[in-house]
């Protein structure tokens, strides 16, 4: 039961239906770090979990795949010609200079009938006037880039996917507990943040698609 419901506080997780989560084996993490491969095995027990990023993991799951990648200089070529049944990039295209290139190269490591999910602060988020809680874009000094949702859609589309939804991230779970969420998040980043409030205020866009079966 517990597992349950922090798979419904998960943005990554919650959106999937129980017939999809049935159906994915492989999962490639774009930006991915060892908790990721804890929670990828929490969630879809029966997948093969595989990150990539430049930062080496302090642990990953058991049978989890790390690939040591410097993305703005290789793009996604470590796993160029393999195919997943499910992609994930959350918060790591605004951390890359050439983060919006990389929207082609993930979608073409969809598997026919697989799942994308992208995440990003939106646009939204470099106008809104408190500053230094983390609800705007440039509280962080790593954020380089910025897209704007309609071309992260456009792009997916060319590319051949089926978008599912698209938009504010507004996770009604976290939206009821982001008051009782807001301790845990001092304890955890030892200052008051406000990250629990995204669902509020629509820091965040995210994108759910599919590639359709051939």
């Amino acid at each position: 039961m517990l597992t349950g419901l922090k798979r419904l506080l998960n943005p990554r997780y919650n959106w999937l239906p129980p017939a999809a989560r049935a159906s994915i084996h492989t999962v490639l993490d774009i930006g991915g770090t060892g908790i990721d491969s804890h929670l990828a095995a929490r969630y879809l027990p029966r997948c093969r979990f595989t990150a990539l990023n430049i930062i080496e993991p302090d642990s990953m799951a058991p049978g989890a795949e790390f690939l040591r990648t410097d993305l703005d200089r290789e793009g996604l070529s470590t796993v160029q010609g393999r195919r997943f049944d499910y992609v994930i990039c959350s918060h790591t295209i605004e951390h890359l200079v050439k983060g919006t290139d990389l929207l082609t190269e993930m979608a073409a490591l969809v598997a026919d009938g697989g799942y994308l999910y992208l995440e990003w602060p939106s646009e939204r988020s470099q106008r809104f006037p408190l500053r230094g809680r983390g609800l705007n874009f440039h509280d962080d000094p790593t954020h380089v880039t910025l897209i704007s949702l309609e071309k992260a859609v456009a792009s997916l589309e060319m590319a051949g996917l089926f978008i599912l939804s698209a938009g504010p991230r507004r996770n009604r779970w976290r939206q009821v507990l982001a008051p009782l969420l807001l301790p845990r998040s001092w304890v955890k980043h030892g200052r008051f943040v406000l990250y629990d409030f995204w669902d509020w205020t629509g820091y965040a866009d995210h994108i759910c698609a599919r590639r359709p079966h051939t």
